[in-house]
């Protein structure tokens, strides 16, 4: 009975904590245009997709 008890009351602790804690964040509007997944594509620094071109990229031998 000691045991089941003090595990309600660890039970009921975490879950009280975790609610002062807890932020939900919304996501990200939906843009209306939508990219197409069968295209080669990557983000840029900013985040933004953009358009993967192989005749862009630059290879330095030395």
């Amino acid at each position: 009975m000691q045991f089941s008890a003090i595990a309600v009351f660890a039970l009921f602790a975490g879950v009280m904590a975790a609610n002062e804690g807890f932020v939900v964040v919304k996501r990200q509007a939906v843009e209306r245009r939508q990219i197409d997944v069968s295209a080669p594509a990557m983000s840029d620094a900013n985040g933004n997709v953009v358009a993967f071109d192989s005749t862009k990229v630059v290879i330095k031998r030395d």
